[in-house]
């Protein structure tokens, strides 16, 4: 089966659609002290990363029957949890509070532990904000992680942002060279006319 790293918000490991898709579990959150923890355990507090878990690997005619499959086929989850519990002021993309992001050093040691120790085939990271020059990621931790993930034959996914400036910039690592970058948007863009308003990437 393919090994995918969903580096993410943890994985909901009993869910049912996942109990028997998730391989591996990893915990790399630094707390406001500098601590990192290094736990096996990465349960979910967000369900972002139990969503992203399920779109990629979704059992495949599990019983009971949930009518979800995922695009992955036979594909198992390595699930690295890279986010601290979110509280309620996670709500607003503008804050910049420590709860509701995760620090690229955390990023790359998940990188690091799914290319490394574990040799998976791809990672698929749904996160983002950092800037890059000429494909060059603007944190050189995070940079070298991917760098040393893509020259180890690694498939890195990564968002293509969480939103649409103008003109739209990818941010990192979703701009990183090599990095394949994903985006969605919704219909109108949440407009009826679809000449105002934000977009969703």
């Amino acid at each position: 089966s393919i090994k995918i790293a969903v580096i993410d918000t943890g994985a909901d490991a009993s869910h049912p659609e996942l109990v028997s898709k998730i391989a591996h579990q990893q915990c790399y959150v630094t707390n406001d002290a500098g601590t990192q923890s290094t736990g096996s355990f990465a349960t979910d507090e967000d369900g972002h990363g139990t969503d992203v878990s399920g779109i990629a690997a979704a059992a495949t005619g599990n019983s009971p029957p949930l009518g979800f499959s995922g695009a992955g086929g036979k594909s198992v989850i390595y699930a690295y949890r890279v986010f601290p519990t979110p509280d309620d002021t996670c709500a607003s993309a503008t804050l910049s509070d420590n709860t509701c992001s995760s620090s690229t050093a955390d990023i790359a040691k998940a990188i690091m532990d799914a290319v490394d120790v574990q040799r998976v085939n791809i990672i698929s990271m749904s996160l983002g904000g950092g800037a890059c020059t000429g494909g060059v990621d603007e944190d050189p931790v995070e940079d070298a992680a991917v760098k040393h993930a893509i020259a180890s034959s690694v498939i890195v996914i990564a968002a293509s942002g969480n939103s649409g400036p103008t003109p739209v910039q990818v941010t990192a690592p979703g701009c990183d060279t090599g990095v394949i970058a994903v985006g969605a948007t919704s219909l109108d863009d949440g407009t009826p006319t679809g000449t105002t308003g934000s977009h969703s990437r």
